[in-house]
């Protein structure tokens, strides 16, 4: 879900999705976004659930994205993580993404779980209204 959130902060919705359940890793998460130059998610096949590909208990997914848009995905899930993550959950993400700093910083100056608006990029822009209502986005402080 935040892949996806991420991915349409930067990019607008994915417009390639295919999936069919079989050559998952080879086609669905490989050539499919290389040919669409698009992201693409899979719930993978028998075989790389079997490989274990698919996680533990063989119910995992797994997505597949261009290189070139690596950096605007990245950029984007940290941008949406104002919009849906509680103050708590944004201090974790920031101290376990010390290394990353694309994801706490994409030329605003100000790390992404203090920036007071959400992926719909306008969002500096609030009303005293929705400052009363959203005090936790609005005010880095309130942790």
């Amino acid at each position: 879900m935040r892949l996806v959130q991420g991915y349409t902060y930067s990019f607008g919705v994915c417009k390639n999705l295919k999936m069919m359940g079989n050559q998952a890793i080879c086609s669905e998460a490989t050539a499919t976004p290389y040919v669409y130059n698009d992201m693409n998610l899979t719930m993978l096949c028998k075989g790389a659930r079997m490989s274990g590909i698919g996680g533990e208990h063989g119910d995992g997914l797994a997505m597949g994205i261009v290189y070139n848009k690596f950096e605007g995905l990245v950029e984007g899930v940290g941008m949406t993580a104002t919009a849906v993550e509680n103050n708590e959950r944004k201090t974790e993400i920031a101290e376990a993404t010390d290394e990353f700093p694309v994801v706490k910083d994409t030329g605003y100056n100000v790390p992404f779980f203090e920036r007071d608006f959400n992926y719909f990029k306008d969002g500096l822009k609030k009303t005293s209204a929705e400052e009363e209502l959203f005090d936790d986005i609005y005010d880095p402080k309130n942790k």
